[in-house]
């Protein structure tokens, strides 16, 4: 998990890459990966200029602390729910919180495998019309044929003919599928975040209801920060799977936030 206090352990091969000059300070993860920054540092490490942690890596962290807020207010519900209930809800909103934790550095991984599929390998160039990939966090990393500019870059369009194209288009067809898959199994990361929303909802949504009402509002905080979540990750999702209209992920993804939103209309008294 993020701490909220102390200094950044000393940095490890895991680092975040520079992204150009405009990137400002290189911010590195810590020998527990992104998750066991302190708050500030993992901040400093999303505002970077470097390819990860992003987006998904955001989404994992909210979910994470929705859950932890799920714990507090279990433990402190013993009285309204005996000690036998609470310790249990306890015990799971601990569990999903590791889970929903262990996703901010997962969510990088999956992003760093997806930027690796448009690095142009031996025999191969960059993918026509490419201007950076869209990865798990559904941000862009610039390709150099974005860079590409005046009489050089119209060249090397025009002069691509015979056994040179050919080849080329070999390569892009190779390239282009492997940036498909690497997608593909990136989009895992942010539908393991939908899925583990739900059962933070429903916590939030028992807390809310039956829970220490001196907390009703952490439990609502936690219910509110767990849909949030699973709608950002399911964007995710999406954007993942724009290639793949036909994934049944897709239609994962949306029925688990129909599913949230069911579970927390009750006990908030309002649909979400």
């Amino acid at each position: 998990m993020v701490r909220s206090s102390g200094s950044p352990d000393r940095a490890d091969n895991r680092a975040g890459d520079r992204a150009g000059d405009s990137a400002g300070p290189a911010v590195r993860s810590s020998r527990d990966g992104y998750a066991g920054l302190p708050v500030g540092a993992f901040l400093d490490a999303l505002a970077a200029g470097s390819a990860a942690p992003a987006g998904g890596s955001a989404v994992a962290l909210v979910l994470a602390q929705a859950a932890a807020l799920c714990a507090k207010t279990a433990r402190l519900s013993a009285r309204q729910l005996t000690a036998e209930r609470a310790s249990s809800l306890t015990a799971e909103a601990e569990q999903v919180r590791a889970r929903a934790a262990s996703l901010i550095d997962d969510d990088a991984r999956a992003y760093r495998a997806v930027l690796e599929q448009t690095r142009p390998r031996a025999g191969e160039s960059e993918t026509p019309g490419q201007s950076g990939p869209t990865g798990p966090s559904g941000h862009t990393e610039p390709s150099a044929a974005a860079g590409e500019s005046g009489s050089a870059g119209q060249n090397r369009t025009a002069g691509e003919s015979g056994t040179a194209g050919q080849n080329r288009t070999a390569g892009e067809s190779g390239a282009a599928g492997r940036l498909v898959a690497a997608l593909s199994d990136a989009a895992d990361v942010p539908l393991r975040m939908v899925e583990l929303s739900v059962p933070v909802a429903r916590l939030a949504a028992t807390l809310a209801a039956g829970g220490n009402p001196a907390l009703r509002g952490d439990a609502v905080a936690a219910g509110l920060l767990a849909q949030a979540s699973a709608r950002a990750a399911a964007e995710l999702v999406t954007i993942n799977l724009a290639a793949m209209p036909d994934d049944p992920r897709h239609a994962r993804a949306a029925d688990l936030l129909a599913a949230i939103a069911e579970v927390l209309a009750g006990p908030f008294g309002h649909a979400t």
